[in-house]
């Protein structure tokens, strides 16, 4: 039995723990609430206006306590959540501004509206929708350039997130010069399993294809045309591994991109690379519970 057959089975237990999460959730954030309708299997679902970064640490304890999915906002259809309550996010309305440290390069927060930054000079953002956040682009890979070892077209340097077991890390360039990201507890482990991975094989051929073939961007830490860098590697992940906090990001100058449609993307998933066995071992190293969405999830089609 697969996991969607299996997760068909609806628990009333999950019904018990919805309502204690969202009891215990209210007391320490406040902001708006709406009630969405079940999920096709029957499971509880809502969406929270998130008004403070630090509410998202709240969400995320009660969420690991009670077996509750996060969702950040505008990355999955409501009905595509299997087996499980789920809570979708939409980040605070702050007013806080990118600091442009720089005339090439800022420290922005996730909540930066994208058109924000094109306003500024940044290219990269040319043909995305300006009403996105830093946090919906990052993670949506139809804005990303899907040759390898070009992940580094998107201008992000450095990333600050939390990951789904409740680690805190800005993670970036990594090389000889640069291994504070092992001090991590979940990239100790997980950053010399990614440096194996590329030794295979079928990845190294995927690493001199015209086109990257997975879902996640671990070819950021092939040393191609730039240094490796941690925070690419995210790039694209559909929300499915961390929550970005905030990003540094330099200026691209215009470029040709080469995209992948939503259609070659469901193509590659259906033909078993994108969201295969590296995929899915990547996933379970950084959300081994399955906080965030399930490539089966993500893939969904109606």
């Amino acid at each position: 039995m697969d996991r969607r057959s299996f997760l068909k089975i609806h628990n009333a237990a999950a019904d018990e723990a919805w309502s204690l999460f969202c009891n215990r959730l209210r007391r320490f954030v406040h902001g708006a609430w709406e009630s969405l309708a079940e999920s096709s299997d029957g499971y509880p679902q809502a969406r929270l206006q998130l008004e403070r970064t630090l509410d998202f640490d709240h969400v995320r304890a009660l969420a690991e306590q009670y077996d509750i999915a996060l969702v950040l906002d505008g990355t999955l259809p409501f009905d595509a959540l299997i087996g499980r309550p789920g809570l979708w996010l939409k980040l605070p309305q702050t007013m806080e501004e990118p600091d442009f440290f720089s005339e090439e390069a800022c420290l922005a927060p996730a909540t930066t509206l994208v058109g924000t930054l094109l306003e500024q000079g940044y290219e990269q953002f040319r043909g995305v929708p300006p009403l996105l956040n830093l946090a919906q682009w990052f993670a949506d890979p139809h804005y990303h350039d899907m040759r390898p070892g070009l992940s580094f077209l998107s201008g992000v340097e450095r990333i600050q997130v939390v990951f789904a077991n409740g680690d805190k890390a800005v993670v970036g360039g990594f090389g000889v010069n640069d291994t504070a990201p092992l001090n991590i507890a979940i990239l100790h482990k997980a950053i010399p399993r990614l440096f194996e991975m590329l030794q295979q094989t079928q990845i190294r051929e995927a690493l001199e294809a015209p086109i990257w073939p997975y879902a996640y961007r671990f070819d950021a830490l092939h040393n191609k045309h730039v240094d490796p860098n941690i925070a690419r590697v995210f790039l694209g992940h559909r929300g499915s591994l961390l929550w970005v906090q905030s990003l540094v990001i330099r200026k691209i100058p215009p470029l040709q991109r080469l995209l992948r449609t939503a259609a070659e993307w469901q193509q590659g998933y259906a033909e078993g690379l994108c969201g295969g066995e590296a995929d899915l071992e990547i996933k379970q190293l950084f959300d081994p519970t399955g906080m965030y969405p399930y490539f089966d999830e993500l893939f969904k089609t109606f």
